[in-house]
């Protein structure tokens, strides 16, 4: 079926002996070529059913040419051909990335849902997102901040429910094999997320696979951004849809990972000596932690919009 709606734009590898679109093309009941429209329609919801029975293996990832492989991999994964890698019980399936970015942007809701589902949500939930992954959200995330179906806010904030859940699960259990590879000599620091998250070790970092530590970066790098966007949403004269969907997003946010958990953190490591240990991850810019930033939400209680009121509330308490 990928060979058939691919039409030769898109390849899949180990398929020997299945016939492609050229020698079904024109035969009845099916058109003499499949538009752009149709092709991404039709490999979003084909990806779609393969990702809710569980084949599809890991995430969307840049497609490399194994025989271009060099010191700049990574610039050759996003300049050759513009294709993504995925992979449908063993299979490479290789799909334009315009095609991702055409199906995030389209005027259909429940496509941009389905797209963002396969892009935010991964049965193995200890797995890091990946660049190309990122990259999207990045770009579809504040185009679907001020939609006006109620539908699609529940389900944009349902999905957002599970993907915070799968980040906390991923970078814990990174967290902890860092902390278990890396060799504690205390004699220089290896910062993992940053100054601000209080997340240090005292290791060699030669003798752990940077890859890994690099993604769990990226992925707190994405997360903070996340973060500076929806508060960055709250501005006095900014449209309600846009104003409810940040506020919404925020409050999950904080379901997930609690303020007055960092609280306790930060204050048992102020009365600690020793930085090693167990460290409470979480998402929230500096800024996010400021009284000007509460502020803002003070504000917002007074908001003529009830919905306001009461996300603003609970946020404060």
């Amino acid at each position: 079926m990928l060979a058939f709606i691919f039409n030769h734009d898109t390849k899949t590898e180990s398929m020997n002996g299945i016939f492609g679109w050229v020698e079904i093309e024109g035969e009845f009941g099916l058109p003499g070529d499949l538009t752009i429209d149709q092709n991404v329609v039709a490999t979003i919801y084909l990806l779609k059913v393969a990702h809710s029975l569980a084949f599809l293996e890991g995430d969307i990832e840049w497609y490399c040419n194994s025989s271009l492989l060099s010191d700049d991999s990574d610039e050759i994964r996003q300049q050759e051909n513009g294709l993504a890698v995925d992979f449908v019980k063993g299979s490479k399936v290789q799909v334009h990335v315009e095609w991702l970015k055409f199906s995030l942007t389209h005027t259909d809701d429940m496509l941009r849902i389905d797209v963002a589902e396969l892009l935010f949500l991964n049965p193995k939930t200890s797995s890091l997102v990946s660049s190309l992954e990122l990259s999207l959200m990045r770009m579809a995330i504040p185009l679907n901040m001020c939609c006006s179906s109620t539908a699609f806010g529940m389900k944009w904030t349902m999905l957002f429910r599970k993907f915070f859940s799968r980040v906390r699960t991923a970078i814990e259990r990174k967290m902890k094999q860092i902390a278990s590879k890396l060799c504690v000599n205390g004699s220089s620091n290896v910062c993992i997320y940053g100054v601000e998250t209080g997340y240090s070790l005292a290791a060699n970092y030669k003798k752990y696979n940077k890859s890994i530590l690099e993604g769990v970066r990226e992925l707190d790098r994405f997360m903070k951004w996340l973060g500076r966007l929806l508060f960055s949403s709250l501005y006095p004269s900014a449209p309600y849809e846009r104003k409810s969907m940040a506020m919404e997003l925020l409050l999950v946010m904080i379901n997930v990972w609690s303020i007055h958990q960092l609280e306790k953190q930060e204050s048992s490591q102020c009365a600690s000596s020793s930085s090693l240990g167990t460290s409470y991850y979480h998402p929230y810019d500096q800024g996010l932690l400021l009284v000007d930033s509460t502020l803002v939400f003070v504000g917002t209680i007074v908001d003529s919009w009830d919905k306001l009121r009461e996300n603003a509330f609970q946020i404060l308490i």
